[in-house]
């Protein structure tokens, strides 16, 4: 009985840690760019599934495109 509790166990944790998304972020593996600014570090911007960018996983309320027009030159 031991040996099946600890089995069941194990199998779910390992599927919670298989099903855990590294996409929370809402950019739905969508396109991303590298950004850079003169002097400044280069940094990513994503398209998220609502059209949005999206910039260190934060919705910026800008629409990508319109985004990346305004700061990624």
């Amino acid at each position: 009985m031991k040996k099946l509790l600890f089995s069941l166990a194990v199998f779910s944790a390992i599927t919670f840690a298989a099903c855990s998304s590294d996409d929370d972020n809402n950019t739905g593996g969508s396109a991303c760019r590298t950004c850079e600014i003169a002097g400044e570090d280069s940094y990513r911007v994503c398209r998220g599934t609502n059209g949005n960018a999206f910039v260190d996983d934060t919705d910026t309320g800008v629409e990508y495109g319109e985004y990346l027009d305004s700061f990624c030159g």
